[in-house]
Protein backbone atom coordinates (compact mmCIF):
# COMPACT_ATOMS: atom_id res chain seq x y z
CA UNK A 1 0.00 0.00 0.00
CA UNK A 2 1.19 3.32 -0.89
CA UNK A 3 0.05 5.18 2.08
CA UNK A 4 3.27 6.39 4.08
CA UNK A 5 3.96 8.09 7.51
CA UNK A 6 3.20 11.64 8.50
CA UNK A 7 6.89 12.39 6.99
CA UNK A 8 7.40 9.70 4.94
CA UNK A 9 10.27 8.02 6.84
CA UNK A 10 9.80 4.77 6.32
CA UNK A 11 10.74 1.51 8.91
CA UNK A 12 8.82 -1.06 7.93
CA UNK A 13 7.18 -2.72 5.10
CA UNK A 14 4.48 -5.31 5.02
CA UNK A 15 4.27 -7.90 1.98
CA UNK A 16 2.19 -11.17 1.58
CA UNK A 17 2.88 -14.13 -0.14
CA UNK A 18 0.86 -14.97 -3.60
CA UNK A 19 -1.76 -17.63 -2.87
CA UNK A 20 -1.68 -19.88 -5.33
CA UNK A 21 -4.95 -19.22 -6.37
CA UNK A 22 -4.52 -15.54 -7.37
CA UNK A 23 -4.56 -16.54 -11.48
CA UNK A 24 -7.83 -18.40 -11.52
CA UNK A 25 -10.15 -16.85 -8.28
CA UNK A 26 -8.80 -13.37 -7.65
CA UNK A 27 -10.67 -10.29 -8.62
CA UNK A 28 -9.88 -8.82 -12.09
CA UNK A 29 -10.78 -6.18 -14.15
CA UNK A 30 -12.48 -7.28 -17.80
CA UNK A 31 -9.58 -5.65 -19.81
CA UNK A 32 -6.86 -7.09 -18.00
CA UNK A 33 -3.99 -9.95 -19.39
CA UNK A 34 -4.53 -13.40 -17.71
CA UNK A 35 -1.91 -13.62 -14.57
CA UNK A 36 1.43 -15.50 -15.49
CA UNK A 37 1.60 -16.55 -11.54
CA UNK A 38 5.73 -17.70 -12.58
CA UNK A 39 6.32 -13.95 -13.35
CA UNK A 40 3.89 -12.97 -10.42
CA UNK A 41 6.14 -14.78 -8.02
CA UNK A 42 9.04 -13.39 -9.64
CA UNK A 43 8.34 -10.17 -9.49
CA UNK A 44 6.66 -10.57 -5.72
CA UNK A 45 10.48 -11.63 -5.03
CA UNK A 46 12.04 -8.23 -6.66
CA UNK A 47 9.77 -5.97 -4.69
CA UNK A 48 10.77 -8.00 -1.73
CA UNK A 49 14.58 -7.30 -2.23
CA UNK A 50 14.08 -3.77 -3.58
CA UNK A 51 12.82 -3.20 0.71
CA UNK A 52 14.87 -6.19 2.11
CA UNK A 53 18.37 -5.74 0.44
CA UNK A 54 18.76 -2.31 -1.00
CA UNK A 55 17.09 0.29 0.92
CA UNK A 56 17.75 -2.05 4.24
CA UNK A 57 13.97 -2.00 6.12
CA UNK A 58 12.65 -4.45 8.10
CA UNK A 59 10.35 -6.24 6.04
CA UNK A 60 7.40 -8.60 7.16
CA UNK A 61 6.10 -10.91 4.61
CA UNK A 62 2.35 -12.69 5.63
CA UNK A 63 1.97 -15.89 4.57
CA UNK A 64 -0.39 -16.44 1.83
CA UNK A 65 -3.91 -18.26 2.44
CA UNK A 66 -5.23 -19.83 -0.67
CA UNK A 67 -8.67 -19.19 0.63
CA UNK A 68 -7.94 -15.61 -0.31
CA UNK A 69 -6.56 -15.24 -3.75
CA UNK A 70 -6.47 -11.33 -3.75
CA UNK A 71 -4.72 -11.70 -0.43
CA UNK A 72 -1.10 -10.09 -1.42
CA UNK A 73 -2.32 -6.78 -2.13
CA UNK A 74 -2.18 -5.80 1.74
CA UNK A 75 -2.53 -2.09 0.63
CA UNK A 76 -6.74 -2.29 0.47
CA UNK A 77 -7.13 -3.75 4.35
CA UNK A 78 -5.25 -0.77 6.17
CA UNK A 79 -4.24 2.29 5.47
CA UNK A 80 -1.63 3.61 7.90
CA UNK A 81 -0.27 7.08 8.58
CA UNK A 82 2.00 8.25 11.09
CA UNK A 83 1.29 6.29 14.41
CA UNK A 84 -2.40 5.27 13.15
CA UNK A 85 -3.76 2.42 11.32
CA UNK A 86 -7.37 2.12 10.17
CA UNK A 87 -8.21 -1.68 8.93
CA UNK A 88 -10.91 -0.88 6.81
CA UNK A 89 -13.98 -3.23 5.35
CA UNK A 90 -12.82 -3.90 1.76
CA UNK A 91 -15.64 -3.01 -0.49
CA UNK A 92 -16.00 -6.86 -2.11
CA UNK A 93 -17.24 -9.35 0.65
CA UNK A 94 -14.27 -11.85 -0.78
CA UNK A 95 -11.95 -9.62 0.64
CA UNK A 96 -12.95 -9.27 3.97
CA UNK A 97 -10.95 -12.02 6.20
CA UNK A 98 -7.48 -10.68 4.58
CA UNK A 99 -8.39 -8.06 7.98
CA UNK A 100 -7.58 -10.99 9.93
CA UNK A 101 -4.13 -11.01 9.24
CA UNK A 102 -3.27 -7.33 9.00
CA UNK A 103 -4.74 -6.55 12.18
CA UNK A 104 -3.17 -9.09 13.84
CA UNK A 105 0.18 -7.67 12.31
CA UNK A 106 -0.35 -4.34 13.14
CA UNK A 107 -1.31 -5.35 16.67
CA UNK A 108 2.60 -6.01 17.44
CA UNK A 109 3.79 -2.71 16.54
CA UNK A 110 4.33 -0.75 20.36
CA UNK A 111 2.38 2.68 20.29
CA UNK A 112 0.16 2.23 16.82
CA UNK A 113 -3.04 3.24 17.31
CA UNK A 114 -5.85 1.00 15.67
CA UNK A 115 -8.84 1.49 14.61
CA UNK A 116 -11.27 -0.96 13.09
CA UNK A 117 -13.71 0.46 10.43
CA UNK A 118 -16.34 -2.28 11.07
CA UNK A 119 -16.47 -1.88 14.66
CA UNK A 120 -17.05 1.99 14.43
CA UNK A 121 -19.53 1.68 11.09
CA UNK A 122 -20.72 -1.63 10.22
CA UNK A 123 -22.04 -0.32 6.97
CA UNK A 124 -18.88 1.74 5.73
CA UNK A 125 -16.78 -0.09 3.17
CA UNK A 126 -14.03 1.06 1.99
CA UNK A 127 -10.09 -0.23 0.13
CA UNK A 128 -6.84 1.34 0.76
CA UNK A 129 -6.26 1.59 -3.10
CA UNK A 130 -8.50 4.88 -2.68
CA UNK A 131 -6.82 6.04 -0.59
CA UNK A 132 -3.77 8.61 -1.59
CA UNK A 133 -2.15 10.69 1.34
CA UNK A 134 0.56 13.52 0.01
CA UNK A 135 1.67 14.48 3.18
CA UNK A 136 -0.45 17.41 2.79
CA UNK A 137 -4.01 15.89 3.05
CA UNK A 138 -5.43 12.48 1.93
CA UNK A 139 -7.50 12.07 -1.18
CA UNK A 140 -9.84 9.09 -1.16
CA UNK A 141 -11.91 7.69 -4.20
CA UNK A 142 -15.39 7.25 -4.10
CA UNK A 143 -15.92 4.11 -6.29
CA UNK A 144 -17.33 0.74 -6.56
CA UNK A 145 -14.96 -0.22 -3.48
CA UNK A 146 -15.39 2.78 -1.26
CA UNK A 147 -18.71 4.63 -0.34
CA UNK A 148 -19.51 8.01 1.29
CA UNK A 149 -19.79 6.01 5.17
CA UNK A 150 -16.15 4.63 4.76
CA UNK A 151 -14.91 8.27 3.96
CA UNK A 152 -16.44 9.34 7.18
CA UNK A 153 -14.51 7.03 9.25
CA UNK A 154 -11.62 7.48 6.99
CA UNK A 155 -11.80 11.66 8.51
CA UNK A 156 -12.27 10.64 11.91
CA UNK A 157 -9.26 7.99 12.12
CA UNK A 158 -6.87 10.89 10.86
CA UNK A 159 -8.51 14.34 12.56
CA UNK A 160 -5.28 16.05 11.84
CA UNK A 161 -5.80 15.83 7.80
CA UNK A 162 -8.00 17.09 5.52
CA UNK A 163 -10.13 14.16 3.40
CA UNK A 164 -10.65 15.20 -0.01
CA UNK A 165 -13.54 12.48 -1.61
CA UNK A 166 -12.82 12.01 -5.82
CA UNK A 167 -15.17 10.83 -7.46
CA UNK A 168 -14.03 7.89 -9.93
CA UNK A 169 -15.17 6.64 -12.91
CA UNK A 170 -13.92 4.02 -15.35
CA UNK A 171 -11.63 2.76 -12.89
CA UNK A 172 -11.54 0.64 -10.02
CA UNK A 173 -9.09 2.54 -7.34
CA UNK A 174 -8.37 6.25 -7.10
CA UNK A 175 -4.60 4.68 -7.28
CA UNK A 176 -5.52 3.27 -10.68
CA UNK A 177 -5.05 6.10 -12.07
CA UNK A 178 -2.73 8.36 -9.64
CA UNK A 179 0.05 8.08 -6.74
CA UNK A 180 2.28 9.87 -5.44
CA UNK A 181 5.46 11.13 -7.43
CA UNK A 182 7.36 12.88 -5.22
CA UNK A 183 6.75 16.04 -2.64
CA UNK A 184 3.66 17.76 -4.30
CA UNK A 185 4.02 15.74 -7.12
CA UNK A 186 1.32 13.51 -8.91
CA UNK A 187 1.82 10.92 -11.10
CA UNK A 188 -1.06 10.53 -13.12
CA UNK A 189 -2.50 8.81 -16.57
CA UNK A 190 -4.02 11.05 -19.32
CA UNK A 191 -6.80 8.91 -20.42
CA UNK A 192 -10.79 10.61 -19.45
CA UNK A 193 -10.81 8.96 -16.24
CA UNK A 194 -7.44 10.57 -15.28
CA UNK A 195 -7.94 13.96 -16.61
CA UNK A 196 -11.32 14.10 -14.55
CA UNK A 197 -9.55 13.29 -11.23
CA UNK A 198 -6.79 15.88 -12.44
CA UNK A 199 -9.52 18.09 -12.68
CA UNK A 200 -11.49 17.37 -9.30
CA UNK A 201 -8.14 17.26 -7.51
CA UNK A 202 -7.07 20.59 -8.72
CA UNK A 203 -10.57 22.33 -8.14
CA UNK A 204 -11.17 20.86 -4.54
CA UNK A 205 -7.82 21.15 -3.17
CA UNK A 206 -5.80 24.02 -2.05
CA UNK A 207 -2.59 22.74 -2.11
CA UNK A 208 -0.66 23.11 -5.93
CA UNK A 209 0.28 19.94 -6.88
CA UNK A 210 2.70 19.54 -9.98
CA UNK A 211 0.91 16.66 -12.13
CA UNK A 212 3.19 14.56 -14.01
CA UNK A 213 1.43 13.13 -17.08
CA UNK A 214 2.03 9.62 -18.14
CA UNK A 215 0.65 8.82 -21.73
CA UNK A 216 1.39 4.77 -21.76
CA UNK A 217 -1.52 3.64 -19.99
CA UNK A 218 -3.18 4.75 -16.58
CA UNK A 219 -1.63 2.02 -14.52
CA UNK A 220 2.50 3.03 -15.97
CA UNK A 221 0.98 5.40 -12.89
CA UNK A 222 1.83 3.27 -10.44
CA UNK A 223 4.28 3.70 -8.33
CA UNK A 224 5.74 3.93 -4.60
CA UNK A 225 7.04 7.50 -3.34
CA UNK A 226 9.10 7.03 0.55
CA UNK A 227 11.80 8.61 2.25
CA UNK A 228 14.60 6.72 3.09
CA UNK A 229 16.69 8.41 6.30
CA UNK A 230 15.55 11.66 4.41
CA UNK A 231 16.20 10.67 0.61
CA UNK A 232 13.76 10.40 -1.76
CA UNK A 233 12.67 7.37 -3.47
CA UNK A 234 10.59 6.26 -6.21
CA UNK A 235 9.95 3.11 -6.81
CA UNK A 236 8.01 2.51 -10.34
CA UNK A 237 7.72 0.06 -13.29
CA UNK A 238 10.16 -0.27 -15.89
CA UNK A 239 10.89 2.04 -18.63
CA UNK A 240 10.83 -0.24 -21.18
CA UNK A 241 7.63 -1.56 -20.75
CA UNK A 242 5.91 2.33 -20.33
CA UNK A 243 8.50 4.15 -22.46
CA UNK A 244 6.99 7.48 -22.53
CA UNK A 245 6.34 7.54 -18.65
CA UNK A 246 10.18 7.36 -18.48
CA UNK A 247 10.76 10.58 -20.63
CA UNK A 248 8.20 12.07 -18.22
CA UNK A 249 10.35 11.36 -15.35
CA UNK A 250 13.30 12.52 -17.43
CA UNK A 251 12.25 15.24 -18.21
CA UNK A 252 10.61 16.48 -15.06
CA UNK A 253 13.76 15.50 -12.67
CA UNK A 254 16.24 15.91 -15.20
CA UNK A 255 17.40 12.39 -15.64
CA UNK A 256 19.04 10.34 -17.97
CA UNK A 257 18.19 6.69 -17.97
CA UNK A 258 20.80 4.03 -18.24
CA UNK A 259 20.75 0.29 -19.43
CA UNK A 260 17.38 -0.87 -19.62
CA UNK A 261 17.98 -4.23 -19.42
CA UNK A 262 19.59 -3.94 -15.44
CA UNK A 263 17.00 -5.74 -13.21
CA UNK A 264 16.80 -2.47 -11.03
CA UNK A 265 17.65 0.88 -11.73
CA UNK A 266 19.46 3.87 -9.90
CA UNK A 267 19.06 7.60 -10.93
CA UNK A 268 19.80 10.89 -9.65
CA UNK A 269 18.38 13.98 -9.99
CA UNK A 270 19.68 16.89 -9.28
CA UNK A 271 17.58 17.55 -6.36
CA UNK A 272 19.23 14.11 -5.72
CA UNK A 273 16.08 12.16 -6.23
CA UNK A 274 16.52 8.33 -6.16
CA UNK A 275 14.44 6.90 -8.44
CA UNK A 276 14.78 2.59 -8.71
CA UNK A 277 12.81 1.40 -11.59
CA UNK A 278 11.10 -2.00 -12.26
CA UNK A 279 8.54 -3.70 -13.78
CA UNK A 280 6.37 -4.43 -10.96
CA UNK A 281 3.11 -4.39 -8.88
CA UNK A 282 3.47 -2.10 -6.37
CA UNK A 283 0.03 -3.12 -4.40
CA UNK A 284 2.18 -5.56 -3.08
CA UNK A 285 3.30 -4.02 0.46
CA UNK A 286 1.99 -1.53 3.17
CA UNK A 287 4.57 0.96 4.12
CA UNK A 288 4.85 2.39 7.30
CA UNK A 289 6.28 4.84 10.06
CA UNK A 290 5.86 2.83 13.14
CA UNK A 291 8.57 3.64 16.56
CA UNK A 292 9.42 -0.40 17.27
CA UNK A 293 8.04 -4.24 16.84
Amino acid sequence: MNVIGDNFDIKTVIMRGIASTLADDALRMDDVEPVDMKKAMEQHETYYKIFKDQLQLNVIVLDADDTLPDCVFVEDPAVVIGQTALVTTPGHPSRRKECDAMLETLQSFKGLDIKIMKHIDPTANLDGGDVLFTGDEIFVGLSKRTNEAGIKVLEGAFPDFSVISISIHGSLHLKSVCTLGGRRKILIGSDETSTDVKTQIEKKSSVKYEFLEVKDIPCSANSVYLEIDGKPTLIHPSTTKYPLTGQVLSYKYTVKFPDFKRNCLKIKDRNHLKIKIQQIATRFCVVIKVIAV
